[in-house]
């Protein structure tokens, strides 16, 4: 329990939380790591060899994770009243939220990372009053499974609730990443203006270091697919007995709950 700055920050460490509560942080939890970030497609401007035929060099979404970190797993947390939001995750991670309540943020859980792993669940907890409508739960993982069932969502009803996984993602952008697009001299961007040491390819700019192109989109930001599953068979209609277990509290973690307005 702390205020202000980040509440507990991971990176790709181990590490299950039980009758916990993580408030008055401007950011509950965030966890990082080896591949974070949404990593979007990239496909270099059309190149040819002053002799050959075009060929478009690009780069693809990472492969599936074959291997996890194992953090973070909640159960009967709270995870409440931070500004920015309750959870991040930016790197490929087991998630698991379960009996605890998240609410009161300025976001709930925010997934922006490629993958997650396919037993990831965000189950049996009680999500409401984060931001908008559209704060409790956003995820944008490519691959992978996030199991939602079984939460209570207080007032959010379609077709609030089901934009939070919205595969478009309109009011989300990504940051665009950057390729070494070819390794020779002799072969040139196509259909691409000159300037300086460099060509503008459309949104593309390509510059010419350590014998080679580099193009990059850094200066601007696109929008990506999604693809990853989301599994959701229904919902709690009532608001759930979740969070830390009084009985095992000391007393004075018992009285700072009650200061913050939590007993």
């Amino acid at each position: 329990m702390r205020r202000g700055g980040t509440g507990i920050d991971l990176t790709s460490a181990e590490l299950e939380m039980v009758d916990a509560t993580i408030t008055n942080n401007a950011r509950g939890v965030r966890v990082t790591g080896e591949d974070a970030g949404v990593n979007p497609a990239f496909e270099c401007p059309l190149m040819r060899f002053s002799s050959a035929s075009p060929t478009p060099p690009s780069r693809s979404w990472p492969p599936p994770r074959t291997t996890w970190g194992l953090d973070p797993i909640f159960r009967r947390v709270d995870l409440v009243g931070n500004s920015e939001y309750a959870v991040r995750i930016d790197a490929p991670e087991l998630l698991i939220v379960e009996d605890s309540n998240i609410t009161g943020n300025g976001a709930g859980i925010v997934i922006a990372s490629d993958s997650l792993h396919p037993e990831s669940r965000i189950s049996g907890n009680n999500i409401w009053g984060n931001g908008d409508g559209l704060m409790q739960l956003q995820t944008f993982h490519n691959d992978g499974v996030l199991d939602i069932s079984g939460n209570y969502w207080a007032q959010i009803s379609d077709p609030e609730l089901s934009q939070s996984w919205d595969e478009e993602h309109d009011d989300y952008e990504i940051p665009a990443g950057e390729a070494d697009c070819a390794v020779s001299s002799t072969r040139q961007p196509v259909g691409c203006t000159t300037s300086g040491n460099s060509r503008t390819c459309g949104e593309y700019r390509c510059t010419w270091s350590s014998n080679r192109w580099r193009c990059d989109l850094s200066g601007s930001l696109i929008a990506e697919p999604w693809a990853g599953e989301v599994v959701f068979t229904g919902f709690s209609p009532i608001e759930l007995d979740a969070g830390p277990d009084a009985d095992v509290l000391d007393d004075d973690v018992k009285d700072i709950r009650e200061q913050q307005g939590l007993e």
